[in-house]
């Protein structure tokens, strides 16, 4: 969907949850680099514990 401009790195749904934020939540390391490279917000703030997708990789115990 990025790639065909459909969708956007940076894009955000009703709870302000960005694609990044989606990769990290689900360990999708490749996906997590793919987004940063396309522009996704590193420390954007979603979801109801208003988190960045780093927070949500760190609470899963995702980190590398």
């Amino acid at each position: 969907l990025i790639e065909s401009g459909q969708a956007k790195a940076a894009d955000r749904d009703e709870q302000s949850i960005t694609p990044l934020h989606w990769a990290a939540i689900n360990a999708q390391i490749a996906a997590c680099r793919y987004l940063l490279d396309q522009g996704a917000e590193v420390d954007a703030l979603g979801g109801d514990l208003v988190v960045t997708p780093m927070q949500w990789a760190a609470r899963n115990s995702y980190l590398i």
